[in-house]
């Protein structure tokens, strides 16, 4: 049963990332200074799109209790919250970075070339946030009614689009002008759109009761209800997405070459990550369900066996990306020194798979399936700035430590809070029933 909601997300997470590795590999043939901008710029617009995230878990989180309550037609009202404040929030961001945006862009390198290549991909990416509000808020409510296979779908739609048109604006193939860099951000936000249309006439056709009138009209209490829990999720996400732009701007003191290597890593981990995701989604939408029907015993049983699956399948995939790691540096139009980098930090990650499979089960998954929304960002605040930030800043200032030693200090402290998560997990504190 979990696999028919796992395999799906997963290749919806997996479709979705292999957009930003596709991206890395077109740009890399450009040159190294693209690839390098293209790592900054996305490290910047994680801050963004992780931010839109947290308010879709909101979402998902309410709508998976609802889905199994006597309150499941409440479902389109908590997406339309969700879009809303989405919506309020990108405002929000792309008002900052265009006011602000000088002092954005130096903070990636001192090299003027990544700087401005970084401006010109980001001044038209950053407005696809409008999309990804709407996309991943409903995506999030699709899930939650058992509605896979459309949310897949349109996925992959996205990935087919941002790379036929990525192959003919950044090249200036079949006749149309090159625009470089600037031709994969008008790809990615042409490829969005096309892909919210699709999903938008799919959720009509397949779930119509989410866009009846009563779900326009949600009220305060609906706006409260969602907040509680959205607004520390967000909360998490920017103390998770400060740390990650501060490490971004440690590589790049340490010079360009580790710089590109860590820029290239990026769109790997992520997809990887967004795969573990969907083990961590799918365990909240089971968990959310049993405990929204005060099946508290059968709820733990459950979480406690997608545990031992995830530590399984989390070191194979390690060993795998481990083993692969040179294959995958080659892809890269980069210096043998570059590659060599890629390689090398490839190998770290894959030591540290069922450490992260297993975090994000916890954390993506059962721990945010009752709610525990406090216990988690108390955390994430530990991770970010009592062990990541500190312990790295020292090693790279008062011992002189590479990029090796910095990306495995990186990894390593997630072994701290999963400790920290596995015991809150057995301490069974995190089982609430949110829908009461």
């Amino acid at each position: 049963m979990i696999l028919n909601y796992v395999v799906p997300i997963a290749l919806q997470q997996a479709v979705t990332s292999v957009n930003f590795i596709l991206d890395n590999i077109i740009v890399s043939q450009i040159g190294s200074v693209a690839i390098a901008a293209l790592g900054s710029s996305n490290r910047f617009l994680f801050i963004i799109r992780f931010s839109i995230v947290a308010f879709s878990i909101g979402n998902a989180v309410i709508s998976a209790q609802l889905s199994k309550s006597s309150k499941k037609g409440e479902i389109g009202k908590t997406l339309t919250v969700s879009v809303v404040t989405s919506v309020l929030f990108s405002i929000f961001f792309i008002v900052t970075y265009f006011t602000n945006r000088s002092f954005i862009l130096t903070s990636f390198s001192p090299d003027e070339d990544i700087v401005s290549a970084a401006g010109s991909y980001i001044d038209i990416v950053i407005f696809s946030s409008f999309t990804l509000s709407i996309y991943l808020s409903l995506i999030t409510s699709l899930r939650s009614l058992g509605s896979l296979f459309y949310p897949m779908l349109s996925s992959a739609l996205s990935l087919l689009v941002n790379f036929s048109l990525s192959y003919i604006l950044v090249f200036g193939n079949w006749g149309f002008k090159s625009y470089g860099l600037r031709g994969a951000a008008y790809s990615t936000v042409i490829s969005e759109i096309v892909a919210l249309l699709f999903l938008i006439v799919a959720a009509y056709m397949k779930q119509r009761e989410m866009f009846s009138k009563e779900a326009f009209r949600p009220n305060l209490g609906d706006f409260r209800s969602y907040l509680r829990i959205s607004l520390i999720i967000l909360f998490s996400h920017a103390v998770w997405s400060m740390q990650t732009m501060i490490m971004h701007n440690l590589f790049g003191k340490l010079g360009k070459s580790e710089l590109v290597a860590y820029g290239a890593i990026i769109p790997i981990e992520t997809i990887i990550l967004d795969i573990f995701a969907a083990f961590g989604f799918s365990t909240l939408i089971f968990v959310g369900r049993k405990l929204a029907l005060d099946k508290k015993k059968a709820a733990f049983s459950f979480s406690l066996n997608m545990l031992k699956v995830g530590t399984m399948v989390g070191a194979v995939a390690g060993l795998g990306l481990a083993i692969l790691s040179s294959n995958i540096a080659s892809l890269y139009s980069v210096s043998y020194e570059e590659a060599a980098n890629i390689a090398i930090l490839l190998r770290i990650l894959g030591i540290f798979m069922a450490v992260k499979l297993s975090s994000s089960i916890l954390y993506n998954g059962i721990l945010r399936a009752g709610g525990d929304m406090t216990f988690i960002l108390l955390l994430t605040v530990l991770l970010a700035w009592g062990l990541i930030v500190p312990i790295s800043y020292i090693g790279y200032h008062f011992y002189n430590w590479n990029i090796y030693v910095i990306y495995t200090v990186m990894n390593a402290s997630e072994v701290v809070t999963l400790t920290l998560m596995v015991l809150r997990f057995k301490s069974k504190k995190w089982m609430n029933n949110l829908v009461k």
